[in-house]
């Protein structure tokens, strides 16, 4: 064999110890976390470097022994529920961890004694008492039904001066708490003499200012000749202010008067003493 073939593969594996060599001496670490039990650790030389962590251990429960957070390590056994009785209102319960198992057990209860009655407008309340625990348990009981009435005018239908009739309404309450329970609207059919009689009485009284009982008597039944029924109800559904029609028949008819007489006349014409005060006020007296 020549000099040069042995040459070359000792130049190789001097080389290549060379280079282990260096390596070994001068690695480019390639480090793996600390972990409860083992130091921070080269994977490629195994140099390690620092302690390891250590464990960190959460204390023992009812149901897992003790733990190790960090790697999930356990160590004992666990310390087992310490079951207190189920009651009427609580189920079975670790006193420890607090842990419920079954269902509670539910009171026992004797025969309920009624200690407010229930009404259409308020729930009533039964009480009894429970034989495992004595304590007392309230139950409400439920209103009781409405008690309706007969239909009951609400608002009155109005009548214009060109007799059109705008509807009232017309309620249904209840006898015990006076609730409304239900509406209709509230309307009539004006007869001929009726309708006659309302625009008679819009006419006359912007003619006369009178009050309401002259306009009735003397004017529609004195003067016109209406039914004392007519009259009353024409009346008394025109839209009219009788305490403004005493301001106006004092105003038109009190000038050269005197107290005294403006009151006769007032008073003959159907107003109040209230109406007659108020009208006097305004011009005066």
């Amino acid at each position: 064999m020549s000099k040069k073939k042995i040459i070359i593969p000792v130049i190789l594996v001097v080389t290549v110890a060379g280079i282990a060599g260096i390596l070994f001496y001068t690695c480019y670490h390639r480090w793996d976390n600390a972990t409860c039990t083992t130091a921070k650790t080269c994977s490629i030389c195994g140099k390690t470097e620092g302690k390891p962590l250590g464990h960190n251990w959460t204390e023992a429960t009812c149901e897992e022994p003790r733990t190790c957070s960090s790697c999930g390590k356990t160590e004992g056994t666990v310390l087992g529920h310490n079951w207190e009785k189920a009651t009427c209102e609580i189920p079975k319960t670790c006193s420890i961890c607090g842990k419920t198992q079954g269902h509670a057990l539910g009171h026992e209860l004797g025969a309920y004694t009624v200690v407010k009655e229930a009404t259409c407008s308020e729930e009533g309340r039964k009480e009894a008492v429970c034989f495992r625990c004595q304590k007392t348990i309230m139950e409400s009981v439920d209103k009781i039904a409405h008690t309706p009435g007969k239909w009951e005018v609400k608002e009155d239908y109005s009548i214009s001066a060109q007799a059109i009739i705008t509807p009232g309404e017309q309620v249904k309450k209840c006898t015990v708490c006076d609730k409304e329970l239900e509406s209709k609207e509230y309307m009539i059919e004006l007869s001929t003499s009726q309708r006659n009689a309302v625009l008679k009485a819009y006419q006359e009284v912007q003619n006369w200012h009178c009050g309401r009982d002259f306009l009735i008597n003397d004017v529609l039944v004195g003067f016109n000749g209406y039914s004392l029924e007519d009259a009353t109800f024409a009346v008394d559904h025109i839209d009219v202010d009788w305490d403004h029609q005493a301001i106006l028949y004092a105003k038109e008819n009190g000038v050269g008067e005197s107290e005294n007489k403006i009151t006769e006349m007032m008073q003959y014409y159907g107003f109040n003493q209230d109406q007659i005060a108020e009208a006097l006020k305004e011009i005066g007296y």
